[in-house]
This record gives C-alpha cells, sequence and structure tokens, in this order.
C-alpha cells in the first residue's frame, strides 16, 4: 500500500524526552512505541509522535519507512495480554500515520 504525504504541517517522527524529562515542544502527540536506547535516562527511549517541525532525531518520510523501523524491535508484541493477540506493525503505523497526514 502505498501512502502519499499530505502537507498539513505536520510529520510523523521519533524522538527522546529533554534531558529533564519533558516532552519537546515540537511534539503535538507522542509517547507511542517505546524502543530502548543507550541514552541515560529520561532520554533512555526512542519515541514516535506527530512534530509540528523537523528538530527529532527523525522524520519517517513514508508509512514504510515507519513500518521498517517497527519491525526491527516490535517482534513478539502483544496487542494485549488476555488473549495473546500480536501486534500489527501495519496496522500500529497505519494508525501513527492518520494523525499527522489524514
Amino acid at each position: 500500500m502505498k501512502w502519499e504525504v499530505r502537507s498539513l504541517g505536520m510529520i510523523v517522527v521519533k524522538y527522546n524526552l529533554t534531558k529533564d524529562g519533558h516532552t519537546p515542544s515540537y511534539i503535538i502527540d507522542g509517547g507511542y512505541f517505546p524502543k530502548t536506547n543507550n541514552k541515560q535516562s529520561p532520554q533512555d527511549l526512542d519515541l514516535i509522535g506527530i512534530s509540528s517541525g523537523n528538530k527529532a532525531l527523525k522524520e519517517f518520510k513514508t508509512l514504510e519507512e515507519l513500518i521498517n523501523y517497527f519491525n526491527t524491535y516490535t517482534e513478539g508484541w502483544k496487542q494485549n495480554d488476555y488473549d495473546n493477540t500480536a501486534w500489527s506493525q501495519t496496522d500500529n503505523a497505519e494508525i501513527i500515520w492518520r494523525k499527522a497526514y489524514g
């Protein structure tokens, strides 16, 4: 599935909290899909969010790029614990993508 990016002034990004543990001011909606990194707390997680600018660690330019990123660390994730439903990289990437691009 090919998704076109429509300019709404928002982008999907990977970011870290500030050194004080706060969400950066350029993040409109975030804290999604944490991935551990080698930084010290509170910047020890890479997070996915919606940004109003391009100051983040990485901008995901396509939906496919976001799905590929999820595939690097979400294997074995569960959608929920009560029925052992697998976490869908594609479904969750589409949800966050629509938040930025409609």
